[in-house]
């Protein structure tokens, strides 16, 4: 809401004015921040670790422990895709139809009743699964609650960085003073933009490991896609 995007504004002003005074502040800043230096390392070996957690923890049936979370389950290994970021779509979207079509009501007429049940029960987790990954904002959440390291509402709070939250209400005052629909097209081209070159970063920082600055830019796209959706709303009703 409205409210609570000016209290995160304030409250983050209000941080960085005490770390900007305190030698002390930063430095604790710096090692609560969750960042890592990882990103020395070479890509392929960040590419193949994150392959090798998602195919030992994650195998078909199997679920990945999250931090303070309960097990989540790989929705890549079921769509049976790389687990990666920057997914091929098409790719997602044929598995998605072949698994489908292998758990259509049709194909088990002659099944069993706990046997349909069970196949039922299966194409809802793909449908799911498929959703979650289709969406970039929820494809970040899910590939952060695979490392271990669980996206909330809650704990998204301090890591929009103040410019960010300034630039997000600028952009809801101008959403509620648009009544035309030429200025809500030119809205969603800009928000179209700025999450395209998130997207971009969020690819890298998964590819090579940097698990802190993932969960930053997960959490400025969820407040992005907030802004598509309402967007898309008003276009609707305009």
């Amino acid at each position: 809401s409205y409210r609570r995007l000016m209290a995160h504004v304030i409250m983050s002003k209000i941080g960085s004015i005490a770390r900007s005074c305190s030698p002390f502040l930063r430095a604790s800043s710096v090692l609560t921040c969750g960042y890592t230096h990882a990103a020395s390392i070479p890509r392929i070996h960040a590419n193949a670790s994150s392959r090798i957690r998602c195919l030992c923890n994650s195998m078909e049936g199997k679920t990945v422990a999250g931090k303070g979370s309960l097990e989540v389950p790989d929705y890549f290994e079921m769509l049976r895709i790389e687990c990666k970021f920057d997914i091929d779509e098409v790719e997602l979207q044929q598995s998605y139809r072949r698994l489908m079509a292998q758990l259509h009501p049709d194909r088990h007429s002659r099944s069993t009743e706990p046997e349909q049940r069970a196949a039922a029960a299966r194409s809802a987790e793909i449908t799911h699964a498929h959703a979650t990954l289709k969406a970039a904002h929820s494809r970040a959440m899910h590939l952060l609650a695979l490392h271990g390291a669980p996206l909330t509402e809650d704990s998204s709070e301090g890591l929009l960085a103040p410019d960010f939250l300034m630039e997000v209400l600028e952009a809801r005052e101008q959403l509620e003073a648009s009544v035309h629909g030429k200025t809500l097209q030119m809205l969603r081209q800009q928000n179209d933009v700025r999450t395209d070159n998130l997207c971009k970063g969020l690819a890298a920082a998964f590819n090579e490991g940097r698990l802190g600055e993932a969960r930053s830019l997960t959490a400025q796209l969820q407040y992005l896609h907030r802004i598509h959706d309402e967007i898309t709303v008003r276009s609707d009703v305009s």
